[in-house]
């Protein structure tokens, strides 16, 4: 799975090369517009890497594409990148990582069992299970908002949940500490 929006920016780019230099935006679009979106605006592609159900659309149509090309170079940037549409929504069976990978994934799914119009502010429509847990992720990487979910999360430590909301809301602003410890080691540095 990928976790970070920088690299769901450039795999939206390198798709939206791979699309002009083919050839396939109208024949894109037009799919895109016969399968349910009519009427609503096209999104921009970073918009549809980011989701699970437009993400999809592009996913088969590159597919559907990618074989009759008769350019080798061609086929394989088109494998490539259909490779990387894959790797962005897979949800690993066990959840290995970094510490705020395993956290953002114990964040959502608390906030589905305690409050899912809070989970909900993470979702976007027609996302897979992976997008949200991805935005978490992002606001995980800013202190404020991490201490605005421990924050929101503890209020709910009169429920059946306690120890679990605890224990995350300790991960939480333990996260806080280990980044201030490494803000004061590299100040250390550029002080020598």
């Amino acid at each position: 799975m990928i976790y970070e929006q920088d690299q769901i920016k450039r795999i939206a780019e390198k798709a939206r090369r791979f699309i002009l230099e083919n050839h396939l935006a109208e024949e894109f679009i037009e799919r895109l517009s016969q399968s349910g979106y009519k009427g609503s605006p096209i999104p921009k592609m970073e918009e549809i890497v980011d989701n699970g159900c437009l993400r999809e659309e592009l996913f088969c149509f590159l597919c559907s594409k990618n074989p009759i090309f008769q350019n080798a170079e061609q086929e394989r940037k088109g494998d490539l990148l259909i490779k990387d549409l894959e790797r962005i929504g897979r949800i690993p069976r066990q959840i290995k990582g970094s510490d705020m990978e395993q956290t953002a994934w114990e964040v959502a799914d608390l906030l589905k069992e305690l409050d899912y119009f809070k989970y909900a502010e993470y979702m976007k429509c027609m996302d897979d299970p992976a997008d949200p847990v991805r935005r978490i992720y992002m606001d995980l990487k800013v202190p404020e908002k991490r201490m605005e979910l421990a924050d929101y999360l503890l209020e709910f430590t009169d429920t059946e949940y306690m120890e679990k909301i605890r224990s995350v809301a300790a991960k939480l602003e333990d996260m806080d500490s280990k980044v201030c410890q490494q803000a004061g080691k590299k100040e250390d540095l550029r002080r020598r």
